[in-house]
């Protein structure tokens, strides 16, 4: 109860932070949904010439492409702010602050602050879930929704640990450049089948940086076409790379502070 006290306050703080500078909440607004229909017209406009795209219909990538822009647009909503004090923080020694406070440092740091704007996505994504799924004439199953649900959660899990993870590398690498970007264009690559990565990139994107798992397995289990082996996969791969982060941020702080930062 008491983080979910914190939580409220740091929402309400940021909201009435984000109320003085109306302009700028709106130009984000505006943007979140450029950036969400950009992509649905592109895939839109190949799907006039095939009717599969590594056997994924049309309404099942409308509902993977929603799914993506619901789990991001949380993710961001919690993160983006906090990633980029976080890092610079790192890199600044000005994390003592954080470390000093009565709370749990992992916690603090990343969701120390909301950007609200970022939930405007949130209905463009429910929107195309919606309509794949009238497409597919989906009637509703109990145990898909929950499953839905639960896998959805392990994409916010799976979301979450990675980038935390690259954000809290600065600690051994502080001066690699445009970490913030490389991270969000590498998600990117969550908005598309899993099916399209082979080989080592396959293993990559489904190992060391699993960002395939984001949203494909509850578009699936939505569809039904989740398998009990990829269901198992993902659910331990989301704790292990949960407790990775953990870990390395531990010890990343133990460096922090041994070198008096």
């Amino acid at each position: 109860m008491r983080y979910m006290r914190m939580s409220q306050q740091f929402f309400t703080i940021s909201l009435l932070r984000d109320l003085e500078y109306r302009a700028n909440l709106v130009s984000m607004m505006l943007s979140g949904l450029i950036w969400t229909g950009i992509p649905l017209i592109m895939f839109k406009s190949i799907y006039l010439h095939a009717n599969q795209i590594a056997g994924w219909s049309w309404s099942g990538m409308l509902i993977l492409m929603g799914t993506y822009t619901l789990i991001d647009a949380i993710m961001m909503f919690l993160l983006i702010n906090n990633m980029n004090e976080l890092q610079s923080d790192i890199m600044q020694g000005k994390l003592d602050f954080a470390l000093t406070k009565p709370v749990d440092s992992q916690f603090y740091v990343s969701f120390r602050q909301t950007n609200n704007s970022q939930l405007f996505n949130v209905l463009p994504g429910l929107l195309m879930i919606l309509y794949g799924l009238h497409q597919t004439g989906w009637s509703i199953h109990v145990l898909y929704v929950l499953g839905y649900l639960l896998f959805f959660f392990t994409g916010m899990v799976l979301y979450y640990s990675v980038w935390f993870i690259w954000t809290t590398l600065s600690f051994w690498l502080p001066n690699l450049q445009s970490r913030e970007r490389l991270f969000l264009d590498t998600v990117l690559m969550a908005r598309f089948p899993s099916e399209i990565y082979k080989g080592f990139m396959g293993f990559v994107f489904t190992t060391i940086v699993p960002v395939a798992f984001i949203a494909n397995p509850a578009a699936k289990m939505l569809m039904g076409k989740l398998s009990m082996d990829t269901a198992i996969y993902v659910l331990l791969l989301s704790l292990v790379m949960l407790v990775l982060s953990r870990f390395i941020w531990k010890r990343g702080v133990r460096a922090y502070s041994g070198a008096g930062g």
